[in-house]
């Protein structure tokens, strides 16, 4: 994906803020609730974030449901943007010990 279309994202209504609140993994419900977002507009948001390559969809948890809803997580620990006569994104993505480190960190709080 370019990185015009990840600033594009990015700079819609709801865009960032749906990133920032996807550190831990949440349900277009639980993103439409806390940011008081329109449950339509969240997950277009949803999909455009994912498109670009900065959200991820989970699968459900083993013991959850047959009809858990999906849950996003946000792909980049960091994102750089550069504007040096061409604007460009560098993604620094979140390490696989730190995602399992939030796992790890969710299951004793109980909220995995």
């Amino acid at each position: 994906m370019s990185a015009r279309d990840r600033l594009r994202v990015l700079g819609s209504k709801y865009g960032a803020a749906i990133l920032a609140e996807t550190g831990d993994a949440r349900t277009a419900q639980e993103l439409s609730d806390r940011l008081e977002v329109p449950i339509a507009t969240c997950y277009r948001r949803i999909e455009e974030l994912h498109e670009v390559g900065l959200l991820e969809r989970l699968d459900p948890p083993p013991e959850a449901p047959t009809q858990a809803p999906e849950r996003y997580r946000r792909v980049p620990a960091e994102l750089r943007i550069r504007f040096d006569g061409e604007v460009t994104t560098t993604m620094i993505e979140r390490t696989g010990a730190s995602l399992a480190l939030d796992d790890a960190w969710r299951q004793t709080q109980g909220t995995a």
